[in-house]
């Protein structure tokens, strides 16, 4: 991916069917959206201050098991949810998932590596990634919004799951489909309404609380 793609604006075709292009404004505050068993991870961005999020360009990231809902400390699994994600000097991007209440991991968006709570990139992408952190502490951004759903399980995910034997809690396939259709309205109310809503849990049921401001504030 070009520098030349993302130096301040992210330009979106709105569809085949779209006679008009949309810039995306850095100053706006921009988003990750992360769908992780179809490896996709996405930039999405605000055509003009308090407008909708608008998803503009998308990469791929590596297959990541075990699979299944974050459930412990130290398990490997890659959070879902909605994360504040830390901006540092060199546009690198990382949020904190607390797994007790004095106890929090660091994952870190990255490309490969052997460090364990990592979401690794493939290719270039991690580099647009990058980018898009560096120009959003330029314009006073210090974080940025990290969206981490589950997905579609693939068939081949799925049957891996269901043959499986002595799987830790959290990665059998009945888990795995319950987390995707507990994510699943958070998921739709972020394409409907371009808002990231605030969220409360019971336990079983993710809850919307009420939308974020449409535009980010600066920190």
């Amino acid at each position: 991916m070009k520098r030349a793609i993302l130096a301040l604006t992210l330009v979106l075709l709105l569809g085949p069917d779209a006679t008009m292009t949309q810039t995306l404004r850095t100053e706006y505050g921009y988003a990750l959206v992360i769908y992780k068993y179809d490896h996709i991870i996405s930039v999405w961005g605000r055509a003009y201050a308090g407008g909708e999020l608008i998803p503009a360009v998308k990469g791929e990231i590596y297959r990541s098991f075990p699979t299944g809902p974050k459930i412990s400390y130290g398990d490997q699994r890659i959070p879902e949810g909605i994360y504040d994600g830390r901006i540092d000097s060199e546009g690198n991007i990382s949020f904190r998932f607390q797994t007790l209440p004095d106890m929090f991991e660091t994952y870190r968006i990255s490309g490969p590596s052997l460090d364990r709570n990592i979401i690794p990139i493939k290719g270039e992408f991690i580099e647009t990634i990058r980018e898009v952190g560096e120009a959003m502490r330029n314009k006073g951004f210090t974080s940025i919004p990290v969206l981490i759903f589950p997905g579609a399980l693939e068939p081949e995910v799925a049957d891996m799951l269901e043959k499986a034997e002595g799987v830790r809690e959290g990665q059998t396939l009945d888990d795995v489909k319950s987390s995707i259709i507990r994510w699943k309205p958070v998921e739709d109310y972020l394409i409907n309404t371009g808002r990231i809503p605030i969220l409360r849990f019971d336990g079983a049921k993710i809850h919307i609380v009420e939308p974020l401001p449409p535009s980010i504030t600066r920190r």
